[in-house]
C-alpha cells in the first residue's frame, strides 16, 4: 500500500487558487444559469417488504428524503421484482446516471444476498445480471442489511456502490440508510466543501459517522459497516479509510474510491444544473486531473506545477462560463 492522500482542493477551492491571469476569469466560474437546461437522471426507489408497522413508518420515511433529493429528476417507486424489472429494463442507455435505491430488510445465504420484497426477492447474482448490458453510469445505494456481497457482484467501471453492510453476515437492522438519505436530500452538515449540494461520497460519510454516533450514545456493538465501491476492484472502503473527502491508501498502480463519488450529486444546485451532462462529464474529468497534477506536486518543478494548473483552470473557466447566461447591459 502507498500513500495517495494529498491536500486536494476541492470545486471551491480550484477557483480560489487561480493563478495570475486566471483570476478575472475564474471569479465567474458559478455564476446562476438558467434552470431550463435541467437534464434529470432517472431514479428507481425499491420498497422492500416491511413486515411490521413500525418498520414501515422507518421505511417510508427515508423514501421521503429519496423523493425530497429527487425533485429534480424522474423517480420511480417499486415494491415488487415484476415492476422493478419493468422499469430498470428500458433504461439501459443515458448521458445521465441510473440511480437505485434499495430501501428496506436484506438477508443472506450461502449462494448469494438479497433484497427483500412482497413476492419474489432480489437477489445480487439477479441484479448483476439484469444490468449487465446496460451502458449508462449506474449508482447502487444499498442501504440493508446483509447487503455488502452486492459490491462484489456489481462492480465495475461506470458503477458506483454504496452498502449498509461490509458483509454477509452483518445481519440486523441498518440505521444507515436513514442518515444517508438525510444527507443526499441537502443536510447542510454534510456538506463538507460548501459547495451547497451533497455528493454520494459527502452523505456516505455523514451517514458512516451518524451510524456511528448512535451505537456510541445506546452503547451497543455496531453491528453495521458500509463500504463504498467506485473504482471497480469490487473491495469497497469504508470510511474510517477517508481524511476529509480523500482517501488515504489506495493499492499500487490503482486509484482510491471515492474520486467518482465526491464528483455525483442528485440534489444539484443552480449552477451545477445549468451544466449539459457532457459539460458535466468533461468539467469533472478536469477536475479529476487537477487532483492528479496536485498529488505529483513533489515530483514537478514550481513553474511546471502552475503551468499545468493554470491549463486546467482555463479550460474548467471555459466550461463553466459557456453555459453562464450573458451579463445584463
Amino acid at each position: 500500500m502507498k500513500p495517495t492522500h494529498f491536500d486536494v482542493p476541492s470545486r471551491i477551492e480550484l477557483s480560489q487558487r487561480a493563478v495570475g491571469s486566471l483570476s478575472a476569469i475564474l471569479s465567474g466560474l458559478f455564476l446562476l444559469a438558467s434552470p431550463a437546461l435541467l437534464h434529470c437522471a432517472d431514479v428507481i426507489i425499491l420498497k422492500g417488504a416491511a413486515g411490521t408497522d413500525e418498520y414501515a413508518k422507518r421505511f417510508n420515511s427515508t423514501i421521503e428524503s429519496w423523493q425530497q433529493a429527487s425533485a429534480q429528476h424522474k423517480v420511480t417507486i417499486c415494491e415488487s421484482l415484476e415492476t422493478f424489472r419493468s422499469a430498470v429494463s428500458p433504461l439501459g442507455k443515458s448521458p445521465e446516471p441510473l440511480w437505485i435505491i434499495f430501501v428496506g430488510h436484506g438477508t443472506s445465504d450461502a449462494r448469494d444476498s438479497h433484497f427483500n420484497l412482497v413476492g419474489p426477492d432480489l437477489s445480487a447474482s439477479a441484479l448483476a445480471e439484469l444490468l449487465k448490458p446496460f451502458s449508462r453510469e449506474i449508482v447502487l445505494i444499498d442501504t440493508t442489511a446483509a447487503s455488502g456481497p452486492f459490491i462484489k457482484a456489481l462492480s465495475g467501471a461506470n458503477r458506483l456502490i454504496v452498502t449498509a453492510t461490509k458483509g454477509a453476515d452483518e445481519v440486523y437492522f441498518t440505521r444507515f440508510g436513514q442518515f444517508f438519505a438525510e444527507a443526499i436530500a441537502g443536510q447542510v452538515n454534510a456538506d463538507l466543501d460548501q459547495d451547497k449540494q451533497v455528493s454520494v461520497l459527502e452523505s456516505f460519510l455523514f451517514a458512516s459517522r451518524e451510524t456511528r454516533n448512535f451505537y456510541e450514545k445506546e452503547n451497543r456493538i455496531a453491528t453495521e459497516h458500509a463500504l463504498l465501491d467506485d473504482n471497480g476492484d469490487a473491495e469497497g472502503t469504508r470510511s474510517e479509510a477517508f481524511s476529509g473527502l480523500h482517501a488515504k491508501t489506495a493499492k499500487e498502480g490503482s486509484i482510491a474510491d471515492g474520486e467518482r463519488a465526491r464528483q455525483l450529486h442528485l440534489k444539484l444546485a443552480p449552477e451545477e444544473r445549468s451544466l449539459t451532462p457532457d459539460l458535466r462529464k468533461r468539467r469533472d474529468a478536469l477536475e479529476a486531473q487537477v487532483r492528479a497534477v496536485v498529488e505529483k506536486r513533489s515530483t514537478l518543478a514550481e513553474d511546471d506545477y502552475y503551468r499545468q494548473l493554470e491549463a486546467l483552470f482555463v479550460e474548467i473557466a471555459k466550461i463553466t462560463q459557456s453555459s453562464s447566461p450573458e451579463p445584463k447591459p
